[in-house]
């Protein structure tokens, strides 16, 4: 199997490398339908989330110095010619220095840019951090503002050039990798989701109507999941599942499961993280080595999934079919086996219906022991094939998963919890964007720790860098709480989650007495909270970062 997977992806990188390399016109009609990641991007520019090379930024560079039809080094003096040019031809690619690449869109629909001295057209393309981030918005907020970074425009004709349909699943999946540019993971893709928790030391509680006179059902722990069912203004109404406590109702002293409750909550103090299952498909995963470390097949309620060595033997084999998480239940049927080094089987599990057994063997084969009853009538050795199933029909299952597209699948709609109470569906263009200024930050009592964090043309913090880190973090808004509600002035502290690999690292609270700027953060770890104080010698609210 191990061998295998290594012939696949090996064809697979041969085909790209081919590609990439070829030096032919780009706009002859045989080399339009040419798979290379030029006309890959051209088609289609979330391609280049498929695409297998280390940096495939300058992958596409390297290819479009060769068989683009024209190129301009970009500026701030030149910006108009390179517009009015890019009309002039089918498609038009601006890169940023080895970072950032996007592909203008619309010239109807563009914005302002005092910066820029110019109309900035709708684009869509990549900032390389890490991993890739797409964006799409005004080109101005993809690629900043003019400064001494190399960019440069290239010009294609490509009206030949054929539209491919999606891949199929059996075709090569999308590929991600670790930071040393081995590749971590392949599949089809991510489904994305938001998760909401209580968010409060002490809980937040749980009311029979919407309204702070109503009944009090229960106190929700802190950390407890929520779904949410519907919202009126500043309520939500949600189902929840946890173990009562001595005075909730319907609390008793024998009480083993968890509840199921519905009741209203206040939209405060709930944080939001977003979540992500992988789709149907294979899923191989690698060790930083680029050994491979495991396979999964995901399917609804299913997985299978297979385990290596790093020297590529199998160490288990797993099956997993029914609702994984469901609150209630005896949950999914599990079988597995383990393996010895050698290669024999180490130990059989099987568990369902609440019920479970496991059995071994020693090296040679001899039975060691087993649990409950004599498993003669139910010894089962799992495949090594990852598409090859115990627990359900494997042809039924692999000629459904077969007609699924990644597009089918789209990220779920993300209710925003914020103190107005307001719905907001998060897409791509309302994202984080390119400060307009800078605050410099020391922590108040380890002054070589330092931050800055950037504000929007709003005054809204959207990101945020600590001295030394290579990369900067979004930051995404929660609330704005007066903390002296009911006082003769209002002091206003604003809540932002920080975001790390799409998850919540963190929480800032930031406040503002005078000229001094306070930054209180809670890192979500391990609950631990810095404070930080405008450091008022550095050069703040400037449009350059502090460093």
């Amino acid at each position: 199997m191990k061998i295998t997977n290594y012939i696949y992806l090996l064809s697979f990188a041969s085909i790209l490398i081919v590609g990439c390399n070829s030096k032919t016109d780009v706009n002859s009609e045989e080399d339009q339908v040419q798979d290379n990641i030029v006309t890959k991007f051209l088609i289609d520019v979330k391609s280049l989330e498929s695409d297998t090379n280390a940096n495939p930024i300058v992958a596409f560079k390297d290819l479009a110095e060769e068989i683009a039809k024209d190129k301009i080094i970009l500026s701030k003096k030149n910006i108009k010619k390179v517009l009015i040019k890019s009309k002039e031809y089918s498609s038009c690619v601006i890169v940023t220095g080895n970072h950032t690449i996007v592909k203008i869109l619309s010239f109807d629909n563009c914005q302002q840019s005092g910066s820029w001295e110019a109309c900035m057209p709708t684009v869509e393309g990549y900032i390389k951090k890490g991993k890739l981030n797409y964006k799409k918005d005004f080109m101005n907020n993809v690629i900043g503002k003019p400064d001494k970074q190399e960019r440069v425009a290239y010009f294609f004709n490509n009206e030949k050039i054929k539209e491919k349909k999606s891949d199929s699943y059996e075709q090569a999946p999308p590929l991600t990798y670790h930071e040393n540019g081995k590749i971590k993971v392949s599949g089809y893709g991510y489904k994305k989701f938001y998760r909401y928790f209580v968010s409060a030391k002490d809980g937040i509680d749980l009311m029979e109507s919407a309204d702070l006179n109503s009944k009090k059902i229960a106190n929700i722990p802190n950390n407890t999941e929520l779904w949410i069912e519907s919202k009126d203004g500043k309520w939500l109404y949600i189902y929840t599942v946890f173990d009562l406590s001595p005075g909730d109702e319907g609390y008793y002293n024998d009480l083993i499961d968890p509840s199921e409750l519905n009741g209203y909550v206040m939209n405060k103090l709930i944080e939001t993280e977003l979540d992500s299952i992988n789709k149907p498909g294979v899923w191989t995963y690698f060790f930083e080595s680029g050994d491979i470390e495991r396979e999964e097949f995901h399917f609804t309620n299913f997985i299978k999934k297979i385990k290596y060595e790093k020297n590529g033997s199998i160490i288990e084999i797993e099956e997993r079919n029914g609702d994984e998480d469901s609150p209630f239940g005896w949950g999914p049927d599990v079988i597995s086996n383990t393996f010895h080094k050698n290669g024999k089987i180490d130990c059989i599990g099987e568990s369902s219906g609440g019920g479970a057994l496991s059995y071994c063997f020693d090296e040679n084969g001899e039975k060691l022991f087993s649990y409950d009853y004599d498993p003669e009538n139910t010894n089962f050795i799992l495949s090594k094939d990852i598409r090859d199933f115990y627990l359900l029909d494997t042809e039924k299952i692999l000629n459904e998963i077969k007609t699924l597209r990644s597009s089918e699948y789209n990220d779920e709609e993300k209710i925003e919890i914020n103190a107005a109470g307001e719905k907001i569906t998060p897409n791509k263009e309302t994202g984080p964007k390119s400060p307009n200024y800078y605050i410099c930050y020391s922590e108040n009592n380890n002054k070589n720790l330092q931050l800055w964090i950037g504000f929007d043309e709003k005054a809204k913090a959207s990101k945020v860098k600590y001295k030394g880190m290579n990369l900067d973090m979004d930051l995404v808004f929660v609330k704005e709480v007066d903390e002296n509600e009911g006082g003769p002035y209002p002091v206003l502290a604003e809540y932002y989650n920080e975001i790390y690999e799409e998850k919540v690292n963190g929480v800032y609270k930031l406040t503002k007495s005078g000229n001094w700027y306070y930054a209180e953060y809670t890192r979500k770890s391990d609950s631990k909270i810095f404070n930080f104080t405008i450091d008022n010698e550095a050069n703040n609210f400037s449009d350059s970062p502090c460093f």
